[in-house]
């Protein structure tokens, strides 16, 4: 799971042993990170720590400081996977943190000053973090942001979580957000990608996407919508090429599939979720149309991460 998941949000894995190599890319499983001590690696003399820019940790655990990386001058990525980083004192200069399943410090301002370089960041399933989403906005080279499964301090997204920002894509799935202000994402006008399946979230303000011009994704479905006004997806008219949204919305909503195909001309993929396609008649009709319209009907592999790959927290 961990290699697929790397491989979509653009990271890659190399084989697993206690230690593995590929060209920049190198693989620790069960290292303790001990304070004021460099990482080491059993096997290292063949591998120049000088070249290596992405470090994966596997069933690691202890603090990072700034002897940790020390011999890592030109590492850029890092990606924890069911470790446990009891604390992190230290800046870490990399633009890629991915972390899932594991144990690491709140994503507070405290951390977030730490990561001042970072354009990618990756947090899924792991264990009690707390997310104040009010730091996103000091990510200034933040580009990709998703995080799912987590604790967040506030349930209701604003304007003020992402102000500054010039974010391409971002993936707030399952973390029990219940409302947006119609004026959320007012600052994201590069956006292209955004994913709030599996929240709580009860309604589209009429204008809450007015200022996304450049969405090309976008995932709805496993809210509590119960219709939808296309008329609130104006913006997008351009753009859109992937949408998910629940059937359930489109049904309640008597939006039929050529109601879509006009909406949207650049329509290349519609889905309903990871389930298998609803069992209704009037389902199979509404993407027979949207096939004869050369849109894909099918069930999703692009949104909601963590429930792509049966994932929780561990």
């Amino acid at each position: 799971m961990l290699k697929l998941l790397l491989l979509m949000t653009g990271f890659s894995l190399i084989n697993a042993g206690h230690i593995s190599k590929i060209s920049s890319e190198v693989t620790v499983l069960n290292v303790e990170l001990l304070r004021n001590e460099p990482l080491h690696i059993q096997g290292y003399k063949k591998i120049s720590k000088a070249q290596v820019e992405h470090l994966i940790l596997t069933d690691c655990k202890g603090v990072i400081d700034a002897a940790t990386f020390k011999h890592f001058p030109k590492l850029q990525k890092l990606t924890l996977w069911r470790s446990n980083i009891e604390e992190i004192t230290t800046n870490i200069p990399i633009t890629h943190l991915v972390s899932m399943g594991s144990h690491l410090p709140s994503l507070n301002e405290d951390l977030q000053q730490k990561l001042p370089k970072l354009q990618s960041l990756l947090l899924m399933g792991n264990k009690n973090v707390q997310v104040d989403p009010m730091v996103f906005k000091n990510f200034r080279r933040l580009r990709s942001l998703h995080i799912s499964e987590a604790n967040f301090t506030r349930d209701c997204i604003t304007k003020y979580w992402f102000k500054g920002m010039d974010l391409e894509e971002l993936g707030l799935s399952d973390n029990n957000i219940s409302c947006m202000s119609e004026d959320a994402f007012d600052s994201l006008k590069s956006l292209r990608k955004l994913d709030l399946t599996y929240n709580h979230i009860p309604y589209l303000e009429r204008k809450v996407f007015k200022k996304l011009t450049k969405l090309e994704q976008l995932g709805l479905y496993e809210n509590h919508l119960d219709r939808l006004e296309l008329g609130s997806l104006a913006s997008q008219k351009n753009h859109l090429e992937r949408f998910g949204i629940s059937w359930d919305v489109l049904k309640n909503s008597n939006i039929e599939a050529e109601d879509l195909v006009h909406a949207f001309p650049k329509l290349k993929h519609v889905s309903f979720g990871h389930d298998d396609m609803p069992n209704d008649f009037s389902a199979g009709i509404f993407c027979q149309i949207l096939r004869q319209n050369d849109v894909s009907c099918e069930v999703d592999s692009v949104f909601g991460y963590s429930k792509i790959f049966g994932y929780y927290s561990i």
